[in-house]
């Protein structure tokens, strides 16, 4: 029987390819709320850093790519894993203390790059299935690819690129982020033009969504 908890806090989710712009919009909605007085905030990776993760990664000690060296059966499996272990383990001890907490990452990340390198990986779907995560608010980051890879080759400074990050693999991640926002579980997914300024879509985050920030 699943133990029945008293929500005191917040969750928000952000979503959205690599390069949209997920680390620099939680820090912005989190110093914003620490700007009107809320002190309990905390950002929170959904799977990176992740226990389950990190213990492959121990068997990976010829610093081989994962991706090489894995399935990504087995690493899709390992990240989804790590979701909700960090979601019941991280994540709600701190909404029950009344913390709002910005989960950078999202179920639905998990569920696209799933499909991204193992399309017809049902298990880690069914698995994420199993995850009670309800957000009061959930930004996904909408950017043309193109862009998306630019700021990560910039970012990057000349150095190499993990694999998830290649333009074909941002390509297939957002056509599959648009299939499943069609589906009836993110109805309420607010999508967010992120091809323009971080203040800009700051502007446009705050601008509809104070009241329950």
């Amino acid at each position: 029987m699943k133990k029945v908890i008293d929500i005191k806090g917040k969750l928000i989710m952000i979503s959205g390819i690599d390069g949209s712009g997920k680390t620099t919009v939680a820090e912005g909605i989190k110093n914003y709320l620490l700007g009107v007085g809320i002190k309990n905030v905390v950002i929170v990776d959904a799977m990176k850093g992740g226990c389950y993760t990190c213990q492959l990664k121990e068997c990976s000690v010829d610093n081989t790519n994962m991706r090489q060296k894995f399935s990504a059966e087995l690493l899709n499996l390992t990240w989804s894993a790590d979701l909700l272990y960090t979601y019941e383990n991280i994540v709600k001890p701190y909404l029950e203390k009344g913390y709002y907490v910005i989960l950078h990452r999202s179920d639905l990340c998990c569920r696209v790059y799933s499909k991204v390198f193992a399309e017809n990986d049902f298990i880690s779907e069914r698995l994420i299935d199993t995850a009670d995560i309800r957000p009061d608010l959930h930004f996904y980051l909408h950017i043309p690819p193109e862009l998306a890879y630019g700021r990560i080759a910039i970012r990057s400074g000349g150095q190499a690129i993990e694999v998830k990050e290649k333009i074909e693999y941002l390509k297939k991640a957002a056509e599959i982020y648009q299939q499943y926002l069609k589906d009836a579980r993110y109805k309420n997914v607010i999508s967010i033009n992120a091809s323009v300024s971080i203040k800009k879509v700051m502007e446009i985050i705050l601008g509809k969504n104070t009241e329950i920030l």
